[in-house]
């Protein structure tokens, strides 16, 4: 007996209500005659509605003037950017995911002590404010906050400039590196958020959206299982990114038949311990996985990976197809 996906359905039926309580999805998701394995698969793998993602950065922009405004009234000039699934279309909720930026713009003396001098202010502004349901500065990395209107989870990143070589020559912010610090473990993490985000927006659309809808089905996937899948963004976006350009091209209505291709990428992260280790970033400037321990993370993943293809083909199967069968979703979004 193959799973049930019904759990799975109302959790992404809850990540898809807007603020009038209505839900936001494609046409044939309300489609009962579609198996909810089906329903559940090519639904998360749609593009959410621009129109919230504008809202909520529209939104958002109060919090943002008040950090940079606070900040700047005690001399402390700082850059916010955004980085994240709102910035390559691959978040998987109308309203949450969303990642800020603040980046010290100039530092005086010790990098590390002046980005968490900034923290604790900036942490310290959002509680006077008292216009959120939460604010968590526990982990000492980044502060996340739900936003009450919409009622959204942000997280807000405290960082420093990194100017590689090559922005110092070219002068182009694509090229810049930012220095994020945990001050809890006491570990620093240098990486190129743009290039990272950029080199993902280039190469899906060479493949006419194929990869994000991959990202987006398995974010989801993490986000829906019952299993623990401690396997964040960028490295759902490493893990994919990685798979040759041949091998993840195919029409919108083939999507499902790249569910293999996917599933062979993630056994050979889990057999191959060198490849796992020195598997790349986008932007080829940080290590996806590196020394991390991720093993059982990906043999989870592979697991559910499993239940989902052979529920799928047993669900095609009283149709006579595979997944390797073409398969039209309507991508009009409508609200029940």
């Amino acid at each position: 007996m193959s799973k049930s996906y019904s759990d799975y359905i109302e959790n992404l039926k809850h990540r898809r209500l807007n603020e009038d309580q209505q839900l936001v999805v494609a046409e044939e998701f309300f489609d009962e005659s579609i198996p909810e394995v089906v329903r559940y698969t090519l639904e998360s793998m749609q593009e959410i509605d621009p129109a919230y993602n504008y809202k909520l950065f529209s939104s958002f922009k109060r919090t943002q003037d008040l950090i940079t405004q606070r900040l700047k009234a005690i001399d402390i000039p700082v850059n916010v950017r955004y980085q994240g699934p709102h910035n390559t279309d691959t978040h998987v909720a109308l309203y949450g995911e969303l990642e800020l930026l603040v980046i010290l713009k100039d530092v005086k003396k010790k990098p590390s002590s002046e980005v968490e001098h900034m923290a604790q202010l900036v942490a310290q502004f959002l509680t006077d404010a008292q216009a959120y349901n939460k604010i968590d500065y526990s982990d000492k990395n980044r502060i996340y906050i739900e936003t009450r209107i919409p009622k959204a989870e942000v997280t807000i990143t405290p960082a420093v400039w990194i100017n590689s070589s090559l922005f110092n020559k070219t002068k182009l912010e694509i090229n810049r590196g930012i220095c994020e610090y945990n001050f809890l473990n006491k570990t620093r993490k240098i990486y190129l958020p743009f290039l990272n985000m950029a080199r993902l927006n280039a190469r899906d659309r060479k493949l006419n959206g194929s990869l994000k809808s991959m990202i987006r089905l398995f974010r989801s996937i993490i986000h829906d299982s019952d299993r623990s899948i401690d396997i964040g963004f960028d490295e759902v976006v490493g893990l994919l990114y990685n798979i040759p350009v041949k091998e993840l091209t195919v029409p919108s209505e083939n999507y499902l038949s790249l569910l293999p291709t996917v599933n062979l990428q993630i056994q050979r992260l889990i057999n191959d311990k060198e490849y796992r280790e020195r598997l790349l970033s986008p932007g080829r400037s940080e290590y996806v996985f590196g020394k991390k321990n991720k093993l059982e993370a990906l043999k989870a993943m592979k697991a559910e990976l499993d239940e989902l293809i052979t529920a799928l083909n047993n669900e095609l199967g009283n149709d006579d197809k595979t997944i390797i069968n073409p398969i039209a979703y309507n991508k009009g979004v409508l609200t029940d």
